[in-house]
C-alpha cells in the first residue's frame, strides 16, 4: 500500500469480532452494493431515495478503505477539499470545503447530532456511516453550511445484545520504523435491556519518517541529524449511556476524548525530501486534546419526531515552531535560535430543538430553532533570550547597548466571542406522484465581539490593542422542485 507521504507499509494484523462477519466464497466473487439508509433530511431514507446531492459511505465501505481520519476518506468524495494550517489556527488546524464555497464557517462538520470545529480529526472508530451533503443546508442544520455537511454518524449503544470488537495491527515504515495500533469496542446491555453502555478505546502510535538536519554546534563543518521527528501517537477514549424507558423515547449521553501529540513538523524541505534541513536545533512539538459531551433526546409520535440536542466542546491546541530563519531575515541576516509558542482553546456550546412530522397525505414539514455560544482565546509568545543583546553586537553597537529594550520578538492575544441563533425549516409537498416540491429557509442572527493586542519588536513595539464588534441578520430562502 503507498500512501500519498510517500510511505510503503507492510500489515500484519489480528483481529476478534463480534460485530461484523465476513463470507468468502472460493471459485466465485460476487460485489454486493451496500444499501445505505441516511439521515441527512432529519427522517431515515434510503439513499437512492433523497432528493439532494448527498454521498454516503457505509461501515463496509470505511472498512475496505482502511479509514482511521478525516483525510483517509474525503479523497473519495466527490468536490470535497481540504487543506491543513494557516490562519492562526495552527499547523494541524484543516479546513475544507465542498463546490469551492470557502472560509469560515461555509461548511458544517457533524458527529451525530452536534456540530463541531471542522480543524479537529477524530478516528473513525465504531463508525456506522458518513453522509457528505453539497450544497446550502441551513435549512436542515442550525449551523452555517452554506457549502455544505460533513456527518459522521456513530453506531447508538443497543440494549439488546452484547458485542465487542479488538482490533492490534503492527506495521513497518521505509524511511521511518515499527508502528502500531490497538482499539477496542464494547458494548453491554443494562437495566432489564431498557439501557446499554457503548465503551470505545484507541490507541495509535506512528513512527515519523522525517529527519531534523542541521549542523553541529561543536563542529559547525558537519551536520547533526534527529531522525524521524515527526512521529504521532494518537490516543482516545468515547463512552455512551443510551436509554430506552419506552418504545417511543430515546436518550444517549456521550462523552469523548482525544490527544494527538507529536515531536515534529510532517513535512519536508522539499518535494520527495525526508530532510528538514535546519539553522539550529529546535524541537517543533504539537500537543491537541479535546472534549465532546452530547445529550440527545428522540420522542416519536406517530405523526412526528421531537428531537433536542446539546453539547460542548472543548479543545487546547499548542505547538512549537522553530522561526530562526524567520528572525534572520527581519534582521539583516543574524544567526539567533528563535522559536514561537502557540496556544488556542476554543469553547463551543450549542441547543437545538426541532419537529419532523410524518402526516399522512401530501403535506409534511421540519422545523427547528439552534444556538450556539463560542469563544476562542489564542496567545502566540515569542521571547528568543539575549536576542537584542546578540543584535547590538551584529551590527557593531559597544557591548551593553540595548537597541530595543527587549527580548520580546512577538506577543500576540486574541479573544474571539459568537452567539448565533437560527431558526430554520423546510416544507414537503407531493405536488404530484412524480413531482415533489420543497420550499425552506433559514432565519440567523449572529453577534461578534473581538479583542486582540500585539506587542514585541515584530509589532513595532506599538502594544496595538483591536477591539471590534459586528453583528448580522439574514433569511437565506430555499426552493427545490424534485421529479421522481
Amino acid at each position: 500500500m503507498k500512501r500519498v507521504s510517500g510511505k510503503y507499509f507492510c500489515y500484519m494484523a489480528l483481529s476478534s469480532t463480534m460485530l461484523t462477519s465476513v463470507a468468502y466464497a472460493d471459485e466465485e466473487r460476487t460485489l454486493i452494493l451496500e444499501e445505505i439508509t441516511v439521515t441527512a433530511t432529519k427522517q431515515a431514507k434510503n439513499l437512492q431515495d433523497v432528493g439532494m446531492s448527498i454521498s454516503a459511505l457505509g461501515d463496509e465501505a470505511l472498512t475496505m478503505m482502511g479509514a482511521q481520519g478525516f483525510e483517509d476518506f474525503a479523497t473519495s468524495i466527490p468536490n470535497l477539499s481540504f487543506g491543513y494550517g494557516g490562519a492562526g489556527d495552527g499547523r494541524n488546524a484543516r479546513s475544507f470545503s465542498l463546490r469551492g464555497i470557502s472560509g469560515r464557517n461555509t461548511t458544517g462538520f457533524y458527529i451525530n447530532e452536534t456540530p463541531v470545529p471542522n480543524r479537529i480529526d477524530p478516528r473513525l472508530i465504531d463508525v456506522n456511516r458518513i453522509e457528505v451533503l453539497r450544497g446550502p443546508q441551513g435549512s436542515l442544520y442550525g449551523a452555517s453550511s452554506m457549502g455544505g455537511t460533513v456527518r459522521i454518524i456513530t453506531n447508538k449503544p443497543d440494549s439488546s445484545q452484547i458485542e465487542g470488537l479488538v482490533d492490534a495491527t503492527i506495521s513497518n515504515t521505509k524511511e521511518g520504523g515499527w508502528n502500531y495500533k490497538l482499539e477496542g469496542v464494547l458494548n453491554i446491555p443494562i437495566a432489564d435491556n431498557k439501557a446499554a453502555l457503548r465503551i470505545i478505546g484507541y490507541l495509535e502510535d506512528e513512527d515519523g519518517v522525517y529527519d531534523r538536519v542541521f549542523p553541529d554546534p561543536s563542529n559547525p563543518g558537519e551536520m547533526r541529524r534527529i531522525e524521524n521527528v515527526d512521529n504521532k501517537q494518537i490516543k482516545g477514549i468515547q463512552a455512551a449511556l443510551g436509554f430506552t424507558p419506552g418504545e417511543d423515547l430515546e436518550i444517549i449521553a456521550k462523552a469523548s476524548f482525544q490527544d494527538t501529540s507529536s515531536e515534529g513538523a510532517p513535512w519536508s524541505s522539499e518535494l520527495g525530501n525526508f530532510d528538514q534541513i535546519k539553522i539550529v536545533d529546535i524541537p517543533e512539538t504539537l500537543d491537541e486534546e479535546w472534549v465532546h459531551l452530547t445529550l440527545n433526546v428522540n420522542y416519536q409520535r406517530p405523526w412526528g419526531d421531537f428531537t433536542f440536542v446539546s453539547s460542548y466542546f472543548k479543545q487546547n491546541y499548542i505547538e512549537n515552531e522553530d522561526i530562526t530563519d524567520v528572525v534572520g531575515v527581519l534582521f539583516g541576516g543574524l544567526i539567533f535560535p528563535s522559536e514561537i509558542n502557540q496556544s488556542i482553546e476554543p469553547r463551543n456550546w450549542t441547543q437545538e430543538a426541532r419537529f419532523a412530522s410524518s402526516l399522512e397525505g401530501p403535506f409534511n414539514f421540519i422545523m427547528g430553532a439552534y444556538y450556539n455560544k463560542a469563544d476562542q482565546k489564542s496567545l502566540s509568545v515569542s521571547l528568543p533570550v539575549g536576542l537584542d543583546a546578540a543584535f547590538a553586537a551584529f551590527v557593531g553597537a559597544p557591548p551593553g547597548t540595548e537597541i530595543f529594550g527587549t527580548d520580546l520578538l512577538f506577543q500576540g492575544a486574541s479573544t474571539v466571542n459568537v452567539k448565533e441563533l437560527a431558526i430554520f425549516g423546510e416544507a414537503y409537498f407531493d405536488v404530484t406522484d412524480d413531482l415533489k416540491l420543497t420550499v425552506g429557509g433559514r432565519w440567523f442572527d449572529v453577534d461578534i465581539d473581538v479583542f486582540a493586542k500585539d506587542e514585541g519588536i515584530a509589532a513595532d513595539l506599538s502594544g496595538a490593542v483591536t477591539l471590534g464588534s459586528t453583528s448580522e441578520q439574514g433569511f437565506n430562502p430555499k426552493i427545490l422542485g424534485r421529479v421522481a
